[in-house]
């Protein structure tokens, strides 16, 4: 039985993380949350490009570890291409390892989650007008990198069953 790991990816408030448990459900497989959530909210500073190094290191030792533990399917609400984009836009650069790595994480598909949900108000978010812009950039990297990825649209039940479709694809190509 082939085992398969899934970034689910996208702007703040685009259901990545409900779309994970979802689907972790659907096909009784595993997922990884996103570090960074629990990393922010224990700190009592604002976060600094450092930080996002922890968090992307954290984030890649968690997916691993969950991995080597998968039977099937591993969702992940996070990566290195999450990271990239997330230094790229505050900071203007970023670290040289997620830069190195963030194109090479050996996801067999990436869940780019449109930003078209209403936006849900959380103290972690902050970029509620600039979605559609920062959709646009994951997109970009996706095909620069040339990973395979696929959008994911829709309300409630109908985005569910989009994402499965695509997880279903994936596996009868294998």
């Amino acid at each position: 039985m082939s085992k398969y790991k899934i970034a689910v990816v996208g702007p703040e408030s685009s259901g990545k993380s409900v779309l994970v448990k979802e689907l972790a459900s659907h096909f009784n497989g595993g997922s990884v949350d996103e570090f960074a959530r629990h990393y922010l909210e224990d700190l009592d500073r604002p976060y600094n490009y450092e930080d996002l190094l922890a968090i992307a290191t954290k984030q890649k030792e968690l997916e691993e570890k969950a991995f080597s533990k998968t039977r099937q399917f591993l969702f992940c609400d996070s990566s290195l291409l999450t990271m990239k984009v997330w230094c790229d836009d505050k900071f203007g650069k970023c670290h040289e390892w997620i830069d190195g790595h963030y194109d090479k994480e050996g996801f067999d598909l990436y869940l780019l989650c449109s930003p078209d949900l209403d936006w849900e108000p959380d103290p972690m978010r902050e970029d509620e007008m600039r979605r559609d812009y920062l959709f646009r950039v994951y997109k970009q990297h996706l095909q620069k990198s040339e990973l395979r990825f696929k959008v994911v649209k829709g309300q409630g039940s109908a985005r569910l069953n989009l994402a499965v479709n695509f997880v279903e694809e994936l596996m009868n190509q294998q």
